[in-house]
């Protein structure tokens, strides 16, 4: 399968589990790969080529507070 540099994820929900409206889009980064970290979130994971830069937007939130987290995970090497 052809590698996808752009990606477009609609209809997000929101820690409770209700509709929030909104839509994440990853651009540039066509690569894709996966750990054995033992935990799901961190086991697949995608990247800009040659180390660029990829660009995460998210559309349609309702105006508001919110909290953002962002994950990540390396090994020792």
């Amino acid at each position: 399968m052809p590698l996808v540099a752009d990606g477009r994820l609609a209809a997000l929900k929101l820690a409770d589990g209700s509709a929030s409206g909104a839509t994440l889009i990853v651009s540039n980064a066509p690569g894709v790969w996966g750990n054995s970290t033992g935990d799901p979130m961190l086991d697949s994971y995608v990247f800009a080529p040659n180390g660029s830069n990829l660009v995460v937007t998210l559309t349609g939130l309702e105006p508001g507070s919110y909290h953002f987290y962002a994950y990540g995970w390396a090994g020792d090497d």
